[in-house]
């Protein structure tokens, strides 16, 4: 026992010496190397940041949500999913036009997005594109931990902020959302911009002013809405260096000059593609103001207290003093104005921090409108800085109180810890509504109500889940609500495509057409057209309908690919195979240029080359269920039963809603006589969707095991669904006979 306690004495100790020893070190190589010293220590607190931060924020890794817009960004861009020379190229030189996305220039954002998909980004591995985005953050975190050292020369002060800004809920739409890498990227590069004009401030080295400059420029690329930053110069000359005057001024010209130029470019490009809306050329200067207040307080609100939190809150109507809405956070911005006036001796930097928001959320006020948004709540990451700045001032002048030494710091680290604790419990309740695209919007819908434009989106994802009913439901209760949605047309539309309305679907997307639709929505509804009337055999019509949409979008390869099969089916094969080749030749990547090159080659009877090209096809994208359902088709009408089973097998595991496949592989079973396995197949699809297709089958099925009367009740639900449909009103008339 004795010497168990001498032991155990004889570890503290020598845990003590080593303690003592590597503090005297420290203490020493501080004094003999303080600039090292220094670069030791942030480095020591960037570690420890990294690690809380990926701790706070690793259940957003594996978020599943779909937003908005990250298709169009990501799963449906082709020269995202298609990482070349050519798609830089392309992303840089369209400027005042983006061909593959909606909105302003972020030439940037769009490579960085592009480099997750060469890593293996998808949609199936969505987790890539989180971890680049987490990444980015916790190193927004450490410059801001950076900015903050600069700033009050305090490691404890800059440590708590980079904790506090790099915990905070609102930056998680920033890591979770895939097409808000634009912000992240952004706000990465103003952060250093900043920083490095601070040195340049420090050391007169103009070095640092030309760095700067350069940082800036790589912000307007990742994103305009930076365009805030040379104001936010020129308050640090004023308020924190006390260096403004007509020399400091003259530096900010090249800032000025490339904010212009990218305020310019970005209007230009919404309003070309994005049917942009200026709000003061319906606004008088009140309702102007009052808007403005209302963002000044929502935000201001929603970083102190983030609760319902949702990346969109509806516009609000009127914006009017009769409104409470907008008449207290008039009241509101009034008070906080009278204050710094009444306190500007004493509360000079506070003022320093709150302009600093104030003139970082402008660009995103609204005054511009894009969306049906009143605000989003990511756009308040970056200038969160500022009000992150005010509170490291105050947690300064807590440490100065004339307090006990112990006494006030206690103060001061409580806070720190309380408000991190609430932004962590924040953060958990926040990541969980991101989950999936399903979750997302009910979360959504469930704070905005009447938000016509995400029950589309709802819709949307209910369609994707093969759930066409639903969302039916809720496209029609979106126009319920806004009777002039030309997108929710469009969706549903779809929906009625999808269950073979065709009629009602044309005349909808011709409504949604007559509305206005944005340039890309508009390319989709053409194509959607052509569909249709390939459907219906009236391929001539078909083919206008694609060139149309292929002429408003180069881009859009799925009407190049229809275009090819239509011209296959007038017998204008080797136009149809140019086509396909042609995009091969320019994205060598893509999966889909193999896959339908194979399917024409397959119409002419040239198996061996047909399985070749799916067979490279898979080998591109081993996650494309169309592309093994297409080889099930070829290796079926070789004669290659079990081939074509699994692979027809593996096209469902891949997509078990598509109900083509299921047809498909019933027809196989079929041709080897197999009519139980095959119409047990055809009842899983008629489960999934009710369509003419798969009743007709089932007819046929029926009619070859000689049961006339099921065969009879199959074939008139195909009628009811598609009474145009030749095949369908012969089977039917030859079914009647046979009964009778």
């Amino acid at each position: 026992m004795n010497n168990s306690n001498e032991n155990s004495v004889r570890s503290k100790n020598m845990f003590t010496r080593i303690i003592t020893e590597f503090s005297e070190f420290y203490k020493e190589y501080k004094i003999q190397r303080p600039f090292t010293s220094k670069a030791v220590t942030l480095i020591i607190l960037g570690v420890l940041l990294s690690i809380i931060l990926l701790f706070a924020h690793k259940s957003v890794i594996y978020s599943e949500a779909i937003a908005a817009d990250d298709s169009q960004y990501v799963f449906q861009n082709n020269l995202v999913r298609n990482p070349s020379w050519n798609s830089v190229k392309q992303f840089f030189s369209e400027v005042t036009n983006p061909s593959t996305v909606m909105g302003y220039y972020q030439p940037l954002a769009m490579i960085s997005l592009m480099i997750d998909v060469s890593l293996g980004g998808s949609q199936d591995n969505m987790y890539i594109f989180h971890i680049t985005s987490l990444c980015i953050h916790i190193l927004n975190s450490f410059l801001v931990l950076l900015l903050l050292y600069l700033m009050f020369k305090k490691f404890s002060l800059a440590f708590a902020g980079g904790i506090l800004f790099g915990i905070h809920p609102v930056c998680i739409e920033e890591i979770a959302w895939i097409s808000e890498r634009k912000s992240i990227l952004a706000t990465f590069f103003l952060l250093s911009s900043l920083i490095l004009y601070i040195l340049y401030v420090k050391y007169s080295k103009k070095k640092f002013l030309v760095a700067s400059i350069f940082a800036f420029t790589l912000a307007l690329l990742s994103k305009p809405i930076a365009v805030s930053l040379p104001i936010i110069l020129v308050l640090f000359d004023y308020f924190w260096f006390k260096r403004l005057r007509i020399l400091t001024l003259a530096e900010k010209i090249p800032y000025f000059i490339l904010a212009a130029v990218f305020t310019l470019i970005a209007y230009i490009s919404q309003k070309n593609t994005a049917a942009i809306q200026v709000l003061p050329q319906s606004l008088n200067i009140i309702q102007l103001i009052l808007l403005i207040c209302y963002i000044n307080i929502f935000y201001l609100w929603k970083l102190l207290i983030p609760t319902d939190l949702s990346p969109h809150y509806d516009f609000i109507s009127p914006i009017s003093l009769s409104n409470l809405s907008f008449l207290v956070p008039a009241i509101l911005t009034i008070i906080l104005i009278v204050v710094f006036v009444l306190t500007y001796r004493h509360s000079k930097k506070l003022l320093f921090g709150y302009l600093f928001y104030i003139v970082s959320i402008l660009p995103t006020s609204g005054i511009l409108r894009v969306t049906n948004s009143i605000a989003c709540y990511k756009y308040a990451y970056f200038p969160s800085v500022g009000i992150l700045i005010c509170f490291i001032i105050l947690i300064k002048k807590i440490t100065q109180f004339k307090l006990s030494h112990m006494l006030k710091y206690s103060i001061a680290i409580i806070l720190v810890l309380i408000i991190s604790f609430g932004e962590i419990v924040a953060v958990n309740s926040y990541s969980s509504k991101w989950k999936n695209t399903e979750t997302l919007y009910k979360h959504i819908t469930s704070i905005n109500p009447n938000s016509y434009e995400y029950l589309d989106y709802l819709g949307r994802e209910y369609y994707s889940q093969g759930k066409i009913d639903k969302a039916i439901e809720y496209y029609n209760q979106a126009l319920s609500i806004d009777p002039s949605s030309a997108e929710t047309y469009m969706s549903l539309a779809t929906a009625l495509f999808a269950k073979e309305q065709y009629d009602n679907a044309l005349s909808l997307y011709d409504k949604a057409l007559d509305i206005g639709l944005p340039r890309n929505s508009r390319a989709l509804a053409y194509y959607n057209k052509g569909l249709i009337y390939d459907e219906q055999q009236n391929y001539e019509k078909a083919i206008i309908m694609f060139e149309e949409s292929i002429k408003i979008n180069p881009n859009l390869l799925s009407a190049k690919f229809d275009l090819a099969i239509v011209l296959s089916k007038l017998d204008k094969y080797e136009e149809a195979v140019s086509i396909c080749k042609e995009i091969i030749d320019k994205y060598p990547n893509n999966e889909l240029g193999y896959a339908y090159l194979g399917i024409l080659y397959s119409t002419e009877g040239n198996y061996k080359e047909a399985v070749k090209q799916l067979s490279i096809s898979i080998d591109k994208n081993p996650n494309n269920s169309f592309s093994y359902h297409m080889l099930g088709n070829i290796l079926a009408n070789d004669n290659k039963y079990n081939e074509a089973s699994m692979c027809y097998e593996q096209a469902i595991k891949l997509n078990p809603n598509n109900v083509r496949i299921y047809n498909d592989y019933s027809k196989l079973m079929a041709q080897q006589g197999k009519f139980e396995e095959g119409i047990e197949i055809l009842e899983k699809a008629i489960k999934i969707l009710p369509n003419s297709d798969t009743y007709n089958l089932l007819g046929m099925m029926h009619e070859d095991l000689q049961k006339y009367n099921e065969a009879y009740n199959y074939y008139q639900k195909a009628y009811e669904i598609n009474p145009e449909n030749e095949e369908i009103q012969s089977n039917l008339n030859n079914i009647k006979h046979k009964i009778n």
